[in-house]
């Protein structure tokens, strides 16, 4: 005759162990995306983390992709990302009847990742910003007489054990 033993003797957490989810890197993803119209009209300034941890500031005269990966110890303790459109000094000539092309999408991701490359939800962060449409030669006027800031980032990473906080 054999037994069966409810509450048993076996352990799955020897089979199945708990990863150990302490953030180990650090992905940093940035897609820039805008119409031609944004460029023609304004000055576009991106402030940035780059791929050896320094804060960059420069003029965006194009659409951006960049991304990186760094320990978690090389990823700056505030991770930035600003994109600010300024109207030009001279402003370019907006045209009765025509339309404005007003399409943007920019997206920035921070994903953190144990040893083993698992993500770490509780490390991530996703901020974006998007338009589309059109602007009759009023509506962009209107729009271009102020400054736009499109994403303002500042995220402090933590612990390298988010979710033990």
């Amino acid at each position: 005759m054999t037994s069966c033993n409810e509450g048993g003797d076996d352990d799955d957490s020897d089979i199945n162990p708990t990863p150990d989810m302490t953030v180990k890197n650090v992905t940093i993803n940035y897609s820039i995306n805008l119409a031609d119209t944004y460029y023609k009209y304004f000055d576009i300034n991106i402030e940035y983390i780059n791929n050896d941890g320094q804060i960059v500031n420069e003029a965006l005269t194009e659409n951006m992709q960049y991304s990186f990966s760094a320990s978690y110890d090389e990823t700056p303790d505030n991770i930035v990302c600003k994109i600010v459109a300024t109207p030009k000094a001279e402003l370019p000539s907006i045209e009765s009847g025509n339309e404005y092309i007003r399409n943007a999408s920019i997206v920035v991701n921070i994903k953190g990742y144990n040893k083993d490359g698992i993500e770490n939800e509780d490390f991530a962060y996703r901020g974006s910003f998007s338009a589309a449409g059109y602007d009759s030669a009023n509506e962009w006027t209107n729009y271009t007489s102020r400054v736009h800031t499109f994403i303002d980032l500042n995220y402090p990473k933590g612990s390298a054990n988010p979710a033990t906080e």
